[in-house]
């Protein structure tokens, strides 16, 4: 009787093992790659900026140390730049965590962030 049991067990499992291999093809529907390869390029695209933000602001900084006393109109449009330049690398960074709560979010396949 119990092997029987067993007997039914194993032949109703086999159906279930044929539906895994399907899940496959639900994960590698073309449109989630589409959607998932344009928000990680948006993603690169931000970390780029980010970038670019970080290098203006050292740039500002050997600027602002090479000037002279005298300049001081310079010092001051590198004041305010330099504030700009930090906002900017601030919001940059919000909307990237963002984004990258967002790709989360939609679940894309093989995710390394």
């Amino acid at each position: 009787m119990y092997l029987l049991t067993i007997i039914l067990i194993l032949c109703s499992s086999i159906p279930a093992l044929s539906q895994i291999e399907d899940i496959g093809d639900v994960i590698s529907d073309p449109a989630v790659s589409r959607r998932c390869k344009a928000l990680l390029q948006e993603r690169s695209d931000k970390i780029k900026v980010i970038q670019e933000n970080q290098s203006l602001i050292l740039r500002n900084r050997r600027l602002q140390k090479k000037l002279q006393p005298k300049q001081k109109t310079v010092k001051d449009r590198l004041e305010i730049n330099m504030v700009q330049l930090k906002n900017n690398l601030r919001l940059s960074q919000i909307d990237l965590k963002s984004m990258e709560e967002n790709i989360i979010r939609k679940g894309c396949p093989g995710l390394v962030l």
